[in-house]
């Protein structure tokens, strides 16, 4: 027996006035849950990933930058209608519109699947209107100012990154600059001079560095998404596993219990009853739920009471307030805890009632206050040792223990000894 539990037990072993039962008898609970409070459920928002979120914000961080650069450049495309009249509107349309347009999809829902066509577009526009300009200045041999190819150059990769692997991202980079150097080479007679060169050098390693950053940043709310996706689907499984475990514990407590109690000689005149509370408590474990439920104190003390009596009318049942003497009445305990709770303190009464042995005592109570209700169900017994009982067994571990510790902030103790009875303490703490 752990200290733990053995520190609990003797100042549990003091059960209150108890009627003494001539033998074991068994029976099962069948107390319905009244009416809960439900909290209103709120919808799940539609594109709420990480990674969606960050993808528009920098689809439309890269649609701003080709506005802003536009207005800084409007003078040069503006002098470059002195080389051919139709060159500023070409370039407007094939460099500056792609990116603009980019900025406009993301206001719709649909952009994630035209992101893919987008960035190629702000590529090949890019190069397009990059190889216009380069033709018709070396042509009119004229001296207009190539500044804005370098600018425009690194913005599609930085497009490119939110579909794309880093690799071809940085290969966007090396052709869009490597194009902005041509570029700028074009006004020269001497073709690529040592300037260009490191511009344009200088240039792709800047960008580069920007890309990288903005991979990493993708990255990271692709994996944030990657382990919500994978504690959502963890907590599914629990929560089935959870359902699963209940549905044992029912089928034991209640089906098992009736259909045996059937079979005897002489069945007990209330098994009818006890049939159509099966049928009842598994019609409502099937039943969908709408929201979030709770059950306050005094709803779960009344239904704690019926529970008990359902198995054993003659029980006594004790409230006791803690130092807070409104405590219970302002506590709230959310539907499945306390169910489980409910469902775990009638099969602790019915072990009590078919294994404490004929004249034992048997007691009940209840205790609490707001932050959190404990029931003890003692009897002063034959009792049994602890360690003896099998991993596993029904009536313990899956309908008492795994039942309640299965709940966030839910708690078994147990206490027995030979000759000493047993102390069987639930609770469940609300979280701080």
């Amino acid at each position: 027996m752990s200290s733990e539990v053995a520190d609990s037990a003797p100042e549990l072993a003091q059960p209150p006035p108890a009627r003494r039962f001539p033998g074991s008898r068994g029976a099962h609970r069948g107390a319905a849950w009244g009416r809960w409070r439900r909290s209103p459920a709120r919808p799940p928002r539609a594109d709420a990933g990480e990674s969606a979120s960050i993808e528009r914000a920098m689809a439309r961080l890269v649609a701003g930058g080709y506005l802003v650069y536009g207005l800084l450049f409007a003078p040069d495309f503006a002098d470059s209608a002195a080389v051919r009249p139709w060159l500023p509107a070409v370039v407007v349309v094939t460099v500056i519109l792609p990116g603009v347009a980019l900025g406009a999809a993301t206001w719709t829902r649909w952009w994630p699947r035209a992101l893919p066509a987008l960035t190629v577009a702000l590529l090949v526009g890019y190069l397009l209107g990059a190889a216009v300009w380069t033709l018709a200045v070396t042509d009119a041999g004229a001296d207009v100012s190539p500044a804005w190819a370098l600018e425009f150059g690194g913005l599609p990769a930085l497009a490119w990154i939110l579909r794309r692997p880093l690799y071809e991202s940085l290969a966007v980079v090396a052709v869009g600059k490597s194009a902005s150097a041509v570029v700028l080479a074009a006004p020269f007679t001497d073709g690529f001079g040592k300037s260009v060169v490191i511009d344009a050098l200088f240039s792709f390693l800047f960008m580069s560095t920007c890309t990288v950053l903005a991979h990493r940043v993708v990255h990271a709310g692709r994996l944030v998404d990657d382990v919500r996706l994978r504690v959502s689907r963890t907590l599914a499984e629990s929560l089935r596993s959870a359902e699963r475990a209940r549905l044992d514990a029912l089928i034991h407590d209640r089906v098992l219990a009736t259909l045996i109690g059937a079979t005897a000689a002489r069945p007990d005149p209330r098994l009818p009853g006890q049939a159509r509370d099966a049928l009842d408590a598994l019609d409502a474990l099937a039943a969908p739920t709408a929201g979030a439920a709770v059950v306050s104190g005094p709803d779960l003390i009344a239904h704690l009471r019926r529970d008990i009596a359902s198995v054993e009318p003659e029980i006594p049942v004790t409230v006791v307030a803690g130092d807070d003497a409104d405590g219970l009445r302002r506590l709230d305990v959310p539907a499945p805890a306390a169910a489980a709770l409910a469902e775990a303190t009638g099969e602790a009464v019915r072990n009590a009632l078919q294994h404490a042995g004929p004249g034992a005592d048997i007691a009940a109570v209840i205790s609490g206050d707001r932050t959190g209700v404990r029931i003890t169900v003692v009897d002063n017994g034959v009792g049994f040792v602890p360690e003896a009982v099998p991993r596993g067994r029904l009536g313990v571990d899956l309908s008492i223990r795994r039942r309640v510790e299965g709940i966030p902030g839910g708690r078994v103790l147990l206490a027995s000894a030979a000759d000493r009875g047993t102390t069987v303490q639930l609770s469940w703490a609300a979280p701080q």
